[in-house]
């Protein structure tokens, strides 16, 4: 439009046009025009309502794009933020892994944004009076009966959901020709993000006293209340005075008041954490890594990995390094793997930061992971705590990135965006300039190759705290003991160490790396395996709810009604797990209070955090767990572990397994003696002269690692060669079969046109995968190596349109997981 005052002939504005990727599965990026009005709001991080095609879909920016060429460009709908969503420095890290990972960039950086918050273009379906005609006078094909029925029940109803109603055979070319016959019509609606900023209610005084008369007290008593100056929330007003909405709009009317909506924060901490000032004094290998990590912060970008014995006091280092980036006017982000570590180290960090801390994890509310979203966008909150997603985390001028426990196999993501938080975390601080610190008693071997390698520095933290011992160690093999036939989990020696323990009035910690009652219930009558009806895996029984569940598809099948078979009830409950051995342990000490901490007891509300206050107010005697137990807490009063089985991950068809079992060992064995009490540990196994176990026992992190890398080093395993997975799923066998010896026949064809590829990639596959059945869906996989970066990032890019093209709507589908870590 042209400005008031501009002289005719004088140059108007040119056209603008930004670079916007849409929330959709595209490999490119669009180009939309600008409109001027638009212009001022327009920045690098906000999303956009751009049309797509017949739709209008949500869109990110990228930043400008020059004029398009060949083609006239849409305009851009709507500006929908009134603030970035992320930092214009978070753009070349978001292609980065779109194109490292193999996925489309809108979606790359959706997965990466709260979730709900996008808007959605729904294509609704509504029956017409034709249509109930039709429907009454059978002139509808059956497929269009089905459909016309649920309309007629149901109302309008979103297209997509319609046709998973209409179930097996239903689709969407149905709908478009009852559309054309004027049976039906289609209507696109705007639906917005289901998640949306809290607003609360308040008042605010403009006089200081009320002209309503004497007996309307509630009016004056409000005015009294209400602070000089301030303002004050509805909901605490009405405490004050219950009759208050009625009196509001009166006296707003009046002008005795100001009533508005203000944005609130929805609180995800529950109860509060009083402010922790305490400072120990550090210890000559603590004051050397403080003082290598803080000289390095604001100088470029520099990764560490901090090699820290258990109960070496890193979490103090921690907190040091982000006291000192602080100072600096940096932002921190700080990575634990599971929800149950957030617990203590977000107490820690919320003692000693305060507001400045916003947490970021699956255990917060749509609503709640929204606000400290934003907390951060506003820059009210420096410090970013959470599990792997939080290293999307949007803070500007990143100073420290801390991965706590960088061993840990939950930093990669196994859906979706696959992506590895660990590996993202140095790929983010290499771009952004900043500082990476990797910290573990049990480092990973790629970790600890990139220190040989001169990527990473190392810095080792050998001794714990005040000069406490390490645990003793006792060694038992189950091949001699009463365990072996089953008679019982715990040996005479773990008993015994446990009845000494109790006396003492000490803490337990029992580690069992396999949740339920049994793992293997059998039928005596036809001596069939109880099955999950969906996997080809056996169900677990679980006492307490009464039934077997299936921990991969989440199948549930009553106890009562026996053998699937034969429908005997005899059945036998072989094999063990974490309610088993707790139930044991109630036997053995009926007078001990007894905790367990798996994912059954996390997944209920309350049960995580009462389980980890038992033991830090010492009202829980001996606690069971799996995994979830072995990562990084710290409580001093548990003198004695127990590893139950220790054998339990080594069987597992992966390369990693020996790497797993010893970092599972080793990091469980340093929760005992971390206070003033020396600490035991007894482990029992059927593998008592493994490299893994006798190496685990001794505290030996480097005689491990040099016998690891001479098996990973013999069969060019990572960190010697680079891996990519191919996964193929489908709802009938021949077909996923059909479908993947095709790519993997596509995949060796490849490898022979270019010489490149045929010297530094091997393709191992497909076969059947180790559970070839998962949730009804048959599953067959890849295994691609890469003994050269460069030509296996090429072959992998190709590999992957090879795929785009043979995928269909329906049938067989295939994805790519680089650097895969599930290998079942």
């Amino acid at each position: 439009m042209k400005e008031p005052g501009v002289r005719r002939g004088a140059s108007q504005p040119q056209d603008a046009y930004l670079e916007v990727a849409v929330a959709a599965p595209l490999e490119q990026t669009l180009t939309y025009k600008l409109p001027q009005d638009q212009a001022p709001l327009a920045e690098p991080g906000k999303r956009v309502l751009v049309p797509m095609g017949r739709r209008r879909v949500t869109g990110y920016i990228l930043g400008p794009a020059p004029k398009p060429e060949g083609f006239k460009a849409r305009s851009i709908l709507d500006i929908l933020d009134e603030l970035p969503l992320f930092p214009e420095a978070m753009v070349p890290l978001f292609r980065w892994l779109a194109d490292y990972y193999l996925y489309p960039l809108g979606l790359t950086i959706k997965e990466s944004l709260p979730s709900g918050v996008n808007h959605l273009e729904l294509a609704m379906v509504q029956i017409l009076p034709e249509g109930e005609k039709a429907l009454e006078a059978g002139q509808a094909n059956p497929k269009e009966q089905r459909f016309l029925e649920i309309l007629l029940t149901a109302g309008a109803t979103a297209q997509n959901q319609l046709v998973k109603k209409a179930g097996k055979g239903a689709s969407v070319s149905t709908i478009l020709t009852m559309q054309r016959k004027g049976f039906v019509e289609i209507n696109r609606v705007m639906q917005k993000g289901r998640v949306r900023s809290k607003t609360e209610t308040y008042i605010k005084a403009l006089k200081d006293k009320s002209d309503a008369p004497a007996r309307q007290k509630s009016r004056h008593k409000i005015l009294e209340i209400l602070p000089k100056d301030g303002e004050m929330a509805m909901r605490a007003l009405k405490k004050e005075v219950p009759s208050a909405p009625r009196w509001i709009w009166e006296m707003e009317e009046a002008g005795e008041i100001q009533v508005f909506e203000k944005e609130v924060y929805r609180d995800p901490f529950g109860e509060p954490i009083p402010p922790d000032e305490t400072r120990f004094t550090l210890t000559s290998e603590q004051e050397v890594a403080y003082k290598e990590i803080t000289q390095a912060l604001g100088r470029g970008y520099k990764s560490i990995l901090l090699h820290g014995v258990t109960g070496s006091g890193k979490t103090e280092v921690y907190l040091r390094c982000v006291e000192k980036a602080l100072e600096q006017g940096l932002s921190v982000i700080v990575l634990v793997p599971e929800i149950a570590l957030i617990s203590q180290m977000q107490r820690r960090f919320l003692a000693r930061f305060g507001e400045k801390v916003a947490v970021l994890h699956s255990g917060l509310t749509d609503g709640e992971r929204l606000d400290q979203w934003m907390r951060i966008v506003r820059g009210q909150a420096p410090i970013a705590l959470g599990a792997r997603s939080s290293i999307f985390a949007p803070v500007k001028n990143l100073g420290l990135v801390i991965v706590d426990e960088e061993h840990d196999e939950s930093y990669k993501q196994d859906s979706r965006l696959r992506y590895q938080a660990r590996d993202l975390a140095v790929m983010r601080c290499h771009m952004e300039k900043a500082v990476t610190v990797l910290g573990s008693a049990t480092p990973s071997i790629s970790s600890r190759h990139n220190c040989a390698n001169g990527k990473f520095q190392k810095i080792s933290i050998k001794n714990r705290v005040a000069e406490r011992p390490f645990p003793e160690v006792t060694l038992v093999d189950l091949r001699n003991t009463t365990t072996g036939q089953n008679r019982s989990l715990l040996t005479d020696v773990l008993k015994h160490h446990l009845t000494e323990t109790l006396a003492k009035n000490e803490q337990a910690l029992l580690f069992l790396n396999r949740r339920g009652f049994a793992n293997f219930p059998v039928c005596l009558e036809c001596g069939g395996t109880i099955t999950c009806a969906h996997c080809d895996v056996s169900l677990t029984y679980h006492q307490e709810d009464g039934c077997f569940q299936c921990h991969y598809c989440g199948f549930c099948q009553d106890i009562t009604k026996g053998c699937p078979s034969c429908g005997s009830r005899k059945l036998k409950m072989m094999g063990m797990g974490t309610e088993k051995v707790e139930d044991s342990l109630r036997s053995m000490f009926p007078q001990a209070s007894i905790g367990r901490l798996d994912r059954d007891t996390a997944a209920k509300k309350g049960g995580l955090v009462s389980v980890l206050k038992g033991l830090r107010e010492k009202t829980t005697d001996i606690v069971v767990g799996t995994q979830m137990i072995t990562k990084g807490h710290d409580f001093p009063n548990i003198t004695l572990v127990g590893v139950v089985c220790a054998d339990l991950s080594m069987g597992f068809p992966d390369f990693r397994a020996g790497e797993r079992t010893f970092q599972l060992l080793a990091q469980v064995a340093g929760r005992a003696g971390r206070g003033e009490k020396p600490g035991r540990v007894v482990l029992q196994t059927y593998n008592p002269e493994h490299f893994c176990i006798t190496t685990a026992c001794a505290n030996d992190y480097d005689a491990f690692c040099n016998e690891e890398l001479k098996f990973r080093h013999q069969l060019k395993y990572p960190p010697f060669a680079r891996l990519a997975q191919i996964r193929f799923t489908g709802e009938d066998s021949k077909e996923t079969g059909a479908f993947a010896n095709s790519i993997g026949e596509e995949c060796r064809k490849l490898l022979w046109a270019e010489k490149a590829f045929k010297n530094s990639v091997q393709v191992l596959g497909p076969i059947p995968s180790p559970i070839a059945r998962i949730a009804r869906m048959h599953r067959w996989q890849m295994l691609l190596k890469g003994l050269d970066h460069k030509a296996f990032r090429a072959y992998l890019r190709q590999v992957n349109r090879i795929i785009q093209s043979k995928a269909g709507a329906k049938g067989p589908t295939a994805v790519i997981d680089v650097d895969p870590v599930n290998m079942l």
